[in-house]
């Protein structure tokens, strides 16, 4: 071989040297760039991103922590007594009967109103001393607030022998027969009962034998001033 076809050679393969030494720096940096994460375009990075839902959190837990501790409006703070008042009673059994006139009588009715029930038959002395009391009563509230209502459980306690019975003792409030089974309702075993029922419908007051009219006013005034 000669010394300029040597020479030939030699140049060739430093090109080749220099091409191929090129390739490695371009698959170098195309590597370099598949390892480095590209930037978002737009939004947040992931970082700041996660330290304001971090953010947005720690505020909404501060105020839930504030709300609790303030005190409630005078709303909210009778709608939790009523309701801590209605867990603590029981409902009274509703009923729909006829009084002596002929006139629809149910408790539903009277929603709103303070009912003072009497349990009652003519054949017991207690009623009849009962009547006194609940003419007090009658007289010191008015009809806006305060309902009188008499049912007779007696079978032997008819229509007429009520409206003599009314006469004779001058009850200008509402008596009827008990034709929905207000006696088994209100589990009455004697006569009287009183059962005193709130605005809402709730029992707060019950009490066999005779109750006196001082005893039915401790009873309605914190009815009525609630």
């Amino acid at each position: 071989m000669t010394k300029k076809k040597r020479k030939k050679e030699s140049w060739k393969e430093k090109q080749r040297r220099i091409a191929l030494k090129h390739q490695k720096a371009l698959e170098a940096q195309r590597i370099q760039r598949l390892k480095t994460p590209k930037k978002r375009e737009g939004g947040f990075p992931k970082g700041k991103l996660l330290v304001l839902t971090m953010f947005l959190l720690l505020i909404v837990g501060v105020y839930a922590v504030w709300s609790t501790t303030q005190p409630a409006t005078n709303t909210q703070q009778q709608n939790n007594q009523n309701s801590q008042n209605n867990q603590q009673y029981e409902k009274a059994p509703d009923f729909a009967l006829t009084d002596i006139d002929g006139k629809p009588l149910s408790l539903k009715d009277f929603r709103g109103k303070v009912v003072v029930l009497d349990i009652f038959q003519i054949q017991c002395p207690a009623c009849t001393s009962e009547i006194t009391e609940l003419k007090k009563v009658q007289a010191k509230y008015s009809s806006n607030d305060v309902e009188i209502i008499s049912v007779s459980v007696s079978p032997q306690d008819t229509v007429q022998l009520l409206k003599d019975y009314r006469t004779d003792h001058e009850i200008t409030w509402r008596i009827a027969q008990d034709t929905d089974n207000v006696g088994i309702k209100y589990a009455i075993q004697y006569t009287p009962t009183i059962v005193v029922i709130d605005d809402e419908g709730f029992v707060r007051f019950r009490q066999e034998g005779l109750v006196y009219a001082e005893k039915l006013y401790d009873v309605i005034e914190p009815l009525l001033s609630g």
